[in-house]
């Protein structure tokens, strides 16, 4: 009997062991269980933050789309223009759009009375491409675009794949396609501008307070620039009063407007600039012109076809000066004036190297000159390792050197190639310390070297293979 009820009692304990155990289990399930759910929430409030997050990407992706009056769809459009007065909607969209936005423009064609305003920063004002047109209308003066306001600095915004005519033969005044006060990363690219009666692109003010950084202009395309007659401003790009910039990509054909201008300008404080790899002809003043003021700018890989006051200017204006101008690397041909002129003598530390330069001189009646490189009263320039064809004996020129250096002092001219023309290399007045070395000389009709009006050989180091 004993037996039996300590058997009894080691069951019944071994039971209650049982038990606890499957009670133990079924807690560790329901703490799992309870563990799933909380995890379950917590991919619950994953799932909302990354809700939350995409909704703040989708508003700094917001885009507003607008459709001209002949736009081919306007569904889904957010405004929809009537033809008449169209940068109301214009404006309008661009006003509500937050930060980080975009305005679209449709094809079709945007008839504008008055302009465009940007003011506010990271923004991209975008079309489809030249079928999306802005045209100032009949009898409008207007500029189309305005991009920020006096002294205060606006930054990150984009212009892009737009059309502006300019309406020149209906429209009133000078006209600016595009007019920029102070920005800060402004980019405009891939537009087409035509029919403008003034300028393509031009910044509004000059002086510290108004000084923009870091512009791009890059891939344009320019075509019949300023009025025929010669009355007005004519730039593709006017770029002035800008720390750091970038002109590249940029075809531009047929620009008109005083020849005291060129097709790209650069001036007004600017530095630190390149103008790099556009394409340029048939323009009235000059191709590329550098003035007031710039330092540091590059121009190289241009190539720059029938310009008729010069191919590259580097000059001043009133009191001021151009300094630390690099000219490598282009093309220049079939100018009335010179290839690439460096005119006064506060035209200082420039260098030309390796351009090619041919058959310019082709009219130069009035004209500072007809040879293919002029150095004018500048100092510290060298001229390295270009290649100059061919310049005409021009209308108004007895004489047309490849290369003329005129009242200029601390000149090196080395390497060169001088072909054909009159007088491979001309000497004129007061000229100092000019040294002259392994250039070829070549072809040339009356002489390789030669000095005139009280230049002194004396004042010339030279070591010339002819």
């Amino acid at each position: 009997m004993k037996n039996i009820a300590l058997w009894v009692i080691a069951i019944t304990l071994a039971g209650m062991l049982i038990s606890g155990f499957i009670l133990t289990l079924r807690g560790t399930e329901s703490n799992k269980a309870e563990t799933e759910v909380a995890n379950t929430g917590t991919e619950v409030d994953k799932t909302e933050t990354k809700a939350a997050n995409t909704g703040i990407e989708v508003a700094k992706t917001a885009t507003l789309v607008i459709a001209a009056s002949n736009s081919l769809s306007k569904s889904g459009a957010d405004y929809v223009c009537d033809g008449v007065d169209d940068q109301e909607e214009i404006n309008a969209a661009i006003d509500a759009l937050p930060s980080g936005g975009k305005v679209l423009l449709l094809e079709g064609t945007y008839s504008l009375s008055s302009y465009l305003r940007i003011k506010k920063n990271d923004i991209t004002l975008e079309g489809m491409g030249p079928a999306s047109i802005l045209k100032i209308a009949d009898g409008a003066v207007s500029n189309p675009l305005i991009i920020g306001e006096g002294t205060t600095e606006y930054s990150d915004i984009t212009v892009r794949d737009l059309a502006f005519d300019g309406n020149r033969e209906n429209a009133t005044g000078t006209g600016y396609s595009i007019l920029y006060y102070k920005v800060r990363r402004l980019t405009i690219e891939d537009c087409y501008f035509h029919d403008t009666r003034g300028v393509g692109i031009s910044f509004a003010s000059i002086g510290a307070d108004y000084q923009s950084h870091d512009v791009k202009i890059l891939n344009n395309t320019f075509k019949n620039i300023g009025l025929a007659d010669h009355s007005k401003n004519g730039n593709a790009i006017r770029f002035g009063n800008v720390l750091g910039g970038i002109i590249s990509g940029n075809n531009i054909d047929g620009v008109e407007g005083s020849m005291s201008w060129g097709a790209i300008d650069i001036a007004d404080e600017s530095k630190y600039v390149s103008v790099i790899g556009n394409h340029i002809r048939n323009t009235y003043p000059a191709g590329i012109q550098v003035e007031t003021d710039a330092e540091y700018v590059t121009i190289t890989g241009n190539t720059i076809y029938v310009a008729h006051r010069a191919g590259i200017v580097v000059t001043k204006c009133a009191q001021s000066f151009a300094r630390y101008i690099t000219i490598t690397s282009n093309i220049i041909e079939h100018c009335d004036g010179p290839g690439i002129i460096l005119q006064d003598d506060s035209v200082k530390h420039c260098t030309i190297a390796n351009n090619i330069i041919s058959d310019n001189g082709q009219n130069a009646e009035g004209l500072m000159s007809a040879a293919g490189i002029h150095l004018e009263a500048c100092e510290y320039v060298s001229v390295i390792g270009n290649q100059v064809f061919d310049t005409n004996v021009a209308s108004g020129w007895t004489q047309n050197p490849q290369i003329l250096v005129s009242h200029a002092k601390h000149i090196v001219i080395a390497d060169n190639v001088c072909f054909g023309g009159s007088v491979s290399l001309k000497f004129v007045y007061d000229i100092a310390d000019i040294i002259a070395e392994n250039n070829l000389l070549e072809n040339y009709q009356d002489f390789p070297i030669q000095f005139v009006s009280g230049a002194s050989p004396l004042e010339v180091t030279y070591d010339d293979r002819k």
